[in-house]
């Protein structure tokens, strides 16, 4: 719309480390790689230096929700090298090492746009094909089966073979959940086994079967939308606290809007199944609307009754910073209900806006023209999380809560939290620390130098009505 077009017109300030000397691009550069290191030991099998487990289960729900919402066509193949136990039996588990490694290698030569390759167990490794039909899928898993088969690798001077066996899993836009994907690959594979091993195996869903899946598709969606305009959901507010005034709470003036829900008792749940439904069946723009809404609405409250006006921190998820028409909304709802540009920060989940990066700077430009504020949530558990901190002009980088709750006990943690605080603190942007529980976690974020700490040793999510009771204390 042409309000939405003017207010975000405006220069586009090139990404942080575009603009660094020639020294400090060294020295980011130094940060960035000991940010980049720590990454990828967590996010890697050591042996083969493969993505691990987390990192592929979390591709795969990337490809699914792709597939609900764009009708897109994905596959799995799951794959188990045949008799793998024998090798370390006959020989040793070195030399199980450098067949587990000859066969990584095989998978990395695929690595490309459209697939990723991941050690899941021992023997089990998996592929995700991007943007591909079966036919793909089946192509890509016989090439693989053949290119093992004719291989070997030299075990003490002895050329040692193997096989490999292959599941194949769609994934389509009637798929229900990661689990249920994966579990087709596994069921594949096994058949494969079971028919004498080094073969490929497709997993098919009878036609009846795609249709109650389909059925039951539209019947949640409806649900979900219904349970939405229930009176079932509701705000709560977290307090951010400037690391320098822990444990001073009478003057909070930040806060994280959260969403909750009530269960059928009228007691409050965690809206996490609701969240993982909404992404599943691509509504997260219309939650994502609701609590925009909803929040829009406290803070005109607040203003009416010249109350002081907290800055809060709003969850959009990756769906919403890259469509059109949420862009459009969210112009609107600021000028309707003419709340303050400088009050509101927007957080953008890591993982949601991965494959859509540039439509996502797009959108953080067009909000920090207008004097809005943005934080990376989550950071530091993807694969490129120094790309967002180049290319996302965001004001705030949020430490992972995994990174945190472990920081008094774990050296890696501590170390992967400190490189973040100090890449972004390099880039001119402050740090949060999430999940902050303790005293003992509080000290050691001290002692890195973060910005702000949230979490239940903070302050715990309140309503918004207690919330508001809380600002008539506060002087302007």
């Amino acid at each position: 719309m042409q309000l939405a077009r003017q207010l975000s017109r405006g220069a586009q300030p090139p990404a942080p480390a575009d603009r660094l000397s020639v020294v400090d691009q060294s020295m980011y550069n130094t940060l960035e790689d000991v940010q980049r290191t720590l990454s990828f030991a967590r996010n890697h099998d050591p042996l083969t230096r493969l993505i691990n487990r987390d990192i592929f289960i979390d591709q795969v729900g990337r490809a699914l929700r792709h597939a609900h919402t764009h009708h897109s066509q994905h596959a799995i193949l799951l794959l188990n090298i045949d008799r793998f136990g024998l090798v370390n039996d006959i020989y040793d588990r070195i030399s199980g090492d450098q067949v587990l490694l000859e066969f990584s290698r095989l998978l990395a030569q695929l690595h490309g746009r459209k697939t990723s390759s991941a050690r899941l167990e021992e023997d089990t490794f998996a592929i995700l094909l991007v943007d591909g039909n079966i036919e793909k899928a089946q192509a890509l898993a016989e090439q693989v089966r053949s290119d093992i088969a004719d291989g070997s690798v030299d075990i003490d001077g002895e050329k040692v073979s193997f096989t490999v066996s292959v599941g194949i899993a769609p994934i389509q836009d009637y798929s229900p959940d990661v689990d249920s994907v994966m579990a087709n690959a596994q069921a594949a594979v096994t058949q494969a086994k079971q028919l004498g091993r080094n073969r490929v195996h497709l997993y098919e869903a009878s036609e009846e079967t795609v249709r109650t899946l389909r059925s039951e598709q539209r019947r949640s969606r409806k649900a979900l939308e219904d349970e939405l305009s229930s009176e079932r959901f509701m705000l709560r507010a977290q307090p951010i606290v400037k690391t320098a005034m822990t444990g001073d709470s009478s003057t909070t003036r930040h806060y994280e809007l959260l969403l909750a829900m009530r269960d059928k008792s009228g007691k409050l749940s965690s809206p996490q199944s609701f969240i993982t439904s909404a992404e599943r069946h691509g509504i997260m723009t219309l939650v994502d609307r609701w609590v925009v809404r909803e929040a829009f609405m406290w803070i005109n409250s607040l203003m009416d009754a010249q109350k002081v006006v907290p800055s809060v921190a709003i969850n959009l998820s990756g769906a919403s910073v890259t469509d059109d028409a949420f862009l459009d909304f969210l112009f609107e709802q600021i000028s309707e209900f003419g709340v303050g540009t400088n009050r509101l920060c927007f957080e953008i989940t890591e993982t949601g806006t991965i494959s859509n990066l540039v439509k996502a700077a797009d959108f953080v430009r067009a909000f920090r023209n207008i004097g809005c504020k943005f934080s990376i949530d989550d950071f530091g558990t993807g694969l490129a999380s120094h790309n967002y901190l180049r290319e996302l002009p965001v004001d705030y980088v949020k430490i992972d809560g995994s990174f945190i709750t472990g920081i008094d006990q774990d050296s890696n943690d501590y170390a992967m939290a400190r490189s973040i605080n100090d890449l972004a603190h390099f880039l001119g942007q402050e740090t949060i620390a999430e999940s902050v529980e303790n005293e003992a976690i509080i000290r050691k974020l001290q002692e890195i130098g973060v910005d702000y700490l949230q979490g239940w040793g903070i302050g715990r999510p309140k309503p918004l009505a207690e919330v508001t009771l809380d600002l008539s204390s506060i002087e302007k």
